[in-house]
């Protein structure tokens, strides 16, 4: 997925980035500070060769930038979530 079309950062300016928002259960949404601005934002990245997904585009950011691996309980994973009351 990360080796073509609209989502390598060579196609500046415009790309595919993938955002998650981390939510606990106590509706508490993590904010992780973005290194170019400094303002808090949700766990953001480009899409990288080895991403066959943008689901997993976005899992592995949230596991570099806040640390909680994708199978973590309460996390979405393949588009089902655990952990969590609808």
């Amino acid at each position: 997925m990360g080796s073509g079309g609209r989502t390598p950062r060579s196609t500046l300016p415009g790309h595919v980035t993938c955002s998650a928002v981390v939510v606990d259960r106590h509706c508490g949404v993590l904010p992780i500070r973005h290194n170019a601005t400094g303002k808090p934002l949700a766990p953001d990245g480009h899409v990288e060769a080895g991403d066959r997904t943008l689901l997993e585009a976005a899992l592995r950011d949230v596991h570099e930038e806040a640390g909680i691996p994708p199978g973590a309980p309460g996390s979405l994973h393949d588009g089902e979530v655990s952990g969590f009351v609808r």
